[in-house]
């Protein structure tokens, strides 16, 4: 098969293409063919080496995508082949808490990822896609929507009224301005750059500010919200954002750290703002298979509908996802991610297909056969 690998991890430019034998579905796995791949902050972060311990030169990245089963291992019940599938990056963690050793089986990082024609996987891990859903608009589901769903809806229990305040405009960030937005909260929304910022609002942001015109962003997500800040923060940003974060918070503010970008200075430089709003700091990460499937619950625990979390946020919200740009290139292509070289999980990166045989993508069409590729949402 036809793959890429993240070589030195010095930089984006050091992806390699390359050809490997096709892996085997063992037991309990299915061997699945990528369609459509996402593209994620830490996908990127891996090939700069900036994400956790280095990875062998051999792995293949790349966290989230859709595909078609195209082979079962020994005791597979739970798809079959020529199912639509999607999987969580975190393989393991099928229901219950967190628990530390679910970065053991972390696809893309630990284990190779969706940039291959193809793919093993746990077959408890995955999900099947509904027919009457394309490949764009589940692709990004598993890994930055679902992170987006666990902190807003699992962790802080967005309500009508809250303010919701996302850093930039990448895949999580965007995911939850959407999710907001169809429970009712207002959103805030920060980017170095106004175009993208439009684009947040159009899609339904209802304070857009601009961190490099305004570089006490936090004073103006106050002001914008009439003195009292937000109720909850989507922390994308990392070490360096954190302490403005706080300060943009209202009182009992609950901050969801999801960014791990690193940073030079102190995370938190006013302790005492922390104490006196009474902010709650809690990291997140990604979500489990159970929290994917099971069905929405109320504030007492109960299920309110048949629907699937993930997929109900392409239902609720109304839009589909933010695709910039999806092409098909040849494999060895040089611009595989050099298009991404200044990326910083902002909605106007354009990003390309993995391989091309010869077909024109038709943007993952539900029942269509196309190339792999990779989308932005």
């Amino acid at each position: 098969m036809k793959a890429y690998q993240i070589g030195a991890q010095d930089n984006i430019d050091a992806l390699v293409a390359t050809t490997r034998p096709d892996p085997v579905a063992g037991p309990g796995e299915a061997l699945v063919a990528p369609r459509l791949v996402g593209l994620i902050s830490r996908d990127v972060q891996l090939l700069r080496g900036t994400y956790g311990p280095r990875q062998p030169e051999t792995r293949i990245p790349m966290s989230e995508g859709v595909g078609e089963v195209v082979a079962i291992g020994e005791g597979v019940t739970e798809v079959a082949i020529g199912d639509r599938v999607v999987c969580g990056h975190f393989a393991s963690w099928l229901d219950g808490a967190f628990r530390s050793d679910v970065f053991a089986h972390d696809i893309g990082i630990t284990h190779d990822g969706w940039l291959a024609e193809r793919i093993v996987l746990p077959a408890a891990a995955l999900i099947r896609v509904p027919d009457a859903l394309a490949d764009v608009d589940v692709a990004g589901l598993a890994s930055a929507a679902l992170t987006a769903w666990n902190a807003l809806v699992e962790i802080c229990h967005v309500k009508a009224g809250d303010t919701v305040l996302c850093l930039g405009t990448g895949s999580v960030s965007l995911a939850a301005l959407k999710i907001a937005k169809a429970r009712g909260a207002r959103v805030a929304i920060t980017s170095s750059h106004d175009a993208k910022l439009e684009t947040a609002r159009a899609l339904g942001a209802d304070i857009a500010v601009n961190y490099r015109t305004s570089p006490d962003w936090a004073a103006e997500v106050i002001a914008q919200t009439e003195g009292k800040g937000a109720d909850i923060v989507i922390e994308t940003g990392g070490v360096d954002t954190l302490g403005q974060s706080i300060a943009a918070t209202a009182a009992n503010a609950r901050i969801v750290v999801v960014g791990v970008s690193p940073g030079e200075g102190p995370a938190i430089t006013d302790y005492l703002s922390l104490i006196i709003k009474n902010v709650t700091i809690r990291g997140i990460a990604n979500g489990s298979r159970a929290i994917r499937r099971s069905t929405r619950r109320d504030g007492g625990g109960r299920h309110d509908d048949g629907r699937r979390p993930d997929l109900r946020i392409r239902r609720r919200t109304g839009r589909r996802p933010l695709l910039l740009r999806c092409r098909p290139i040849r494999q060895g292509d040089d611009r595989i991610l050099t298009e991404r070289a200044r990326w910083r999980a902002n909605a106007g990166a354009s990003v390309p297909c993995p391989f091309d045989r010869a077909r024109p993508c038709r943007r993952g069409s539900a029942g269509s056969r196309v190339s792999p590729c990779v989308l932005a949402i």
